[in-house]
Parts: structure tokens; sequence; C-alpha cells
């Protein structure tokens, strides 16, 4: 009876260590080609035969209050322009098709927020011009605060780490992610300072170790040492 349970709790102990899950790719720009419109909360399949819930938001700069979208400024998916990409942006309405300002721009933040935590590795942008082309600052938060300066943004990314509009291998860890233009660090305005998200890739974060998890681990070793000394002696 004590060898069978010393094996149940090694066992479940040694299945406690959690499998890496694979990346993957959300691409907003494909998104936006099927049905350019706000974007809300919706499903995507994600690794393993599951789904991964995402709901694209926006707020003001200057607003510390999150809006997200139960008032303007939205969350918006912005289709292909002279076949060239665009991407999650933001807009003033609910429905800025066929209009310039669906982009994210000055004091416009695009919030990006997934069901469960995740990691992303890489970020693709394209600038107001559906180009991916750039002349400041990247803004990135992933904390759950809502900043009201471009200074409160924790990851603000020079654009000499861009490649062709890709900014990766990165890792930003988080459920909540909200980005700031260009032109919102005090340069001149321009389409070349407006972006859009174009994709991102990522995969489910690492879970953080516990001390729980980490006794159970060792009970569990423990409990396979223990079990095999008793088949020895017996």
């Amino acid at each position: 009876m004590l060898r069978t349970t010393l094996l149940s709790l090694a066992v479940a102990a040694l299945a406690f260590v959690a499998q890496p899950a694979g990346a993957f790719t959300l691409d907003f720009v494909a998104l936006a080609a099927i049905s350019e419109h706000a974007f809300d909360s919706e499903l995507f399949p994600n690794a393993g035969g599951s789904t991964i819930g995402v709901t694209g938001m926006a707020r003001d700069l200057s607003d510390g209050t999150p809006p997200y979208n139960t008032a303007p400024p939205y969350g918006y998916l912005d289709d292909l322009s002279g076949g060239k990409d665009g991407g999650f942006g933001v807009c003033p309405t609910d429905d800025c098709e066929g209009s310039p300002e669906d982009n994210i721009s000055l004091n416009e933040v695009g919030i990006l927020e997934f069901d469960s935590v995740v990691e992303i590795t890489s970020i693709s942008f394209s600038n107001g011009d559906h180009n991916d082309v750039y002349a400041g600052m990247i803004g990135i938060h992933t904390g759950a605060t809502n900043p009201t300066t471009a200074a409160g943004f924790n990851n603000s990314i020079d654009t000499a780490t861009l490649v062709n509009g890709v900014l990766g291998p990165i890792s930003l860890i988080s459920n909540r992610f909200q980005f700031l233009a260009p032109e919102s660090f005090g340069t001149a305005r321009g389409e070349t300072l407006k972006i859009y998200v174009s994709s991102i890739t990522f995969e489910g974060a690492p879970p953080i170790p516990e001390p729980s998890g980490a006794l159970l681990y060792g009970l569990g070793l423990l409990g396979l040492l223990a079990a095999g000394r008793r088949v020895r002696r017996d």
C-alpha cells in the first residue's frame, strides 16, 4: 500500500513540470483582409488544438482610465492599402473603412489583451503609409497599469532594433500589451511615425516556480527512491 501511494505521488509530481508550448503567429493583416472591422474579443486556434482569446482595445494616452471598447477610440483591423500591409490600429469610431485615421497615431494606445499569460517572441509593424519604415521610438508596455506619458512605457524600443519592420527575437511576458506610436515621443508628426501592428508571434509563458510546486516535485523524487529501496528489500 505504501509503495503504491509513493509511486502515485511521484508520478503526479513529475507531471507537474510544464511542457513547452508551441509558437503561434497571429496575422492581423490577414484577419483584416477577411473583414476590416473594429477588433473586439475573438478566439483563435492555439498550439495543441486549443484556442486562445484575444481582445483588441484602445485608449487615449492622456486618459489613465481604461475605456476598452465601451467608448472611442476603438481597436481596429485595417485592410491592405495599395497591396501593402496594415494590421491592428486604432479608430476614433467603430467603423474606419476607407479612412486614413485607423492607425496608432499621436497619443493613441493600441492594446492587445490575451485570456492567459503568453510570451511574445516577435512583432512586425508597418507605418501609417503601410510601409516598414520608421523614424522614432516605439513604446510597448506590458504591465496592468495605464501609463499617461510616453516615459511610462516600460519597453521603449529604438528603431535600430527593427529589421524590415520586425522586432525580434524578444521576450515580453504578460497577458496585456500596449503599443504607443513613434510620434508620441515628441518628434515631428508624419505617416512614418504612425504604426500598425502587422503580426505577433507568441507562445505560452513558462510558469513561475512556486514553493509548493518545488516541494511536490521533491516529494515525488523521494517517493521514487523510497519505493525503489522497498523493492530491493523485498
